[in-house]
């Protein structure tokens, strides 16, 4: 009974000690020491060109849409399409150059979708 109630005491001292460290939840963000994180030194800045193939007819097209834009009785959506709601799903190459067979560099892979309904946006993934 006596390890029990000692156990007991510890624990609601440990609690009581974390409890009254915390802050008082107003904050969910606070500085920290970028020396700790080795964010002290120089940033190197890289700057990455590649040039994206989409291609979107033809015999290998590289971009499909899957949903077309819905078209509804609204007449912004028939005199001015922005291809909102579409989706394509994308394998475009990622080249050194403009030209389609220089060094491929990567693969765009995924989706985008048009994210707006009265201007051009789109949103990909």
């Amino acid at each position: 009974m006596a390890k029990l109630i000692f156990f007991l005491a510890v624990q609601i001292f440990l609690l009581s000690a974390v409890s009254s460290t915390g802050d008082d939840g107003e904050n969910f963000a606070r500085p920290i020491d970028r020396k700790l994180l080795g964010l002290h030194k120089k940033e190197k800045l890289t700057h990455f060109k590649v040039y994206w193939h989409d291609i979107l007819g033809g015999p290998n097209p590289t971009s499909i849409m899957i949903q077309p834009p819905v078209v509804t009785n609204s007449t912004h959506f028939q005199k001015n399409s922005t291809l909102f709601g579409a989706i394509s799903m994308i394998d475009n190459a990622l080249t050194a150059k403009v030209q389609m067979n220089s060094t491929l560099l990567g693969q765009a892979q995924g989706f985008y979708a048009g994210a707006a309904q009265r201007s051009w946006a789109f949103s990909w993934r």
